[in-house]
C-alpha cells in the first residue's frame, strides 16, 4: 500500500445482509498514501453512483490540523475509489460530514475540529456533488451556546414514503462520565423556499401523517 497499516485508512467489508457475517476486502487511502482518513461517511446518489466523503489529514502532527473534507467517487461495485474527487476548500478543518439532497441542491452538515467537545455546526450546499460548495453558516436555530444543541452530526436521512420529511441524527457524547451512556438526538430538518436548511431543537416531537 505504501503506508503503515493501522495509522488511518478506510476499511472495506461486504455482506449480503446488513446484519450478517461480513467478509473483509481490504484497506485503502483514497487519492494517495499521504492522506490519513479521519471522520468519513458514504453517500449514494440518485443515479446509483456512490461517494466516499472524508476528513483528509495530511498533518505531520495533530497540532497542525492540515485537514480538509474531500468527496471521492467510488467504483461501480463500491469496493474502491476512482480518480474523480473534489477537495472542499470551503470546508477546511471540518469533520463529521453528512449529506442529503433536496429540491435541486446537495446539503452537507459538518462539525469543527474540537475532539469530543461540542462546537458550532456549519452546512454547505451545492448543485453538484463534485461542483462548487457554498458556505451557508450554522443551520441550528437559536442555538445560543453554539454547540449544535450539545451534539455532533452523525447522519441525515429521508423518511421513507415522505417526500419532504428529513431527519438530522446527531450524537450526544457523554465524555465527562461514561461513553457507554452516549445517546442520539433526532430532529426534523426544515428546508426554506430559498433553498436554505434549518434545524430547531424540540424536547419532544412526533412524526404524524401531516408532519413536515
Amino acid at each position: 500500500h505504501g503506508f503503515e497499516a493501522g495509522q488511518g485508512e478506510a476499511g472495506i467489508a461486504v455482506c449480503d445482509t446488513v446484519n450478517g457475517t461480513y467478509r473483509w476486502v481490504g484497506a485503502m487511502r483514497p487519492i494517495d498514501q499521504h492522506g490519513i482518513v479521519r471522520d468519513c461517511t458514504l453517500y449514494k446518489d440518485k443515479d446509483g453512483s456512490a461517494y466516499f466523503i472524508y476528513d483528509r489529514d495530511i498533518s505531520s502532527s495533530f497540532k497542525e490540523h492540515n485537514r480538509c473534507l474531500y468527496i471521492v467517487k467510488l467504483t461501480d461495485d463500491y469496493l474502491s475509489c476512482t480518480s474523480e474527487y473534489k477537495r472542499l476548500d470551503v470546508a477546511f478543518q471540518r469533520e463529521a460530514p453528512a449529506i442529503t439532497y433536496h429540491d435541486g441542491y446537495y446539503y452537507m452538515v459538518t462539525s469543527g475540529l474540537t475532539g469530543w467537545h461540542y462546537n458550532q455546526a456549519k452546512y454547505f450546499r451545492s448543485r453538484e456533488l463534485l461542483g462548487e460548495w457554498e458556505d451557508m453558516g450554522d443551520p441550528c436555530v437559536e442555538d445560543t451556546e453554539q454547540t449544535t444543541f450539545c451534539t455532533q452530526t452523525t447522519a441525515i436521512f429521508q423518511v421513507e414514503g415522505r417526500r419532504d420529511c428529513y431527519i438530522h441524527m446527531a450524537e450526544r457524547h457523554n465524555y465527562m462520565h461514561s461513553f457507554l451512556h452516549c445517546s442520539y438526538v433526532w430532529l426534523p430538518i426544515h428546508f426554506g423556499e430559498d433553498h436554505t436548511m434549518s434545524i430547531a431543537y424540540q424536547k419532544e416531537w412526533k412524526l404524524s401523517p401531516n408532519a413536515y
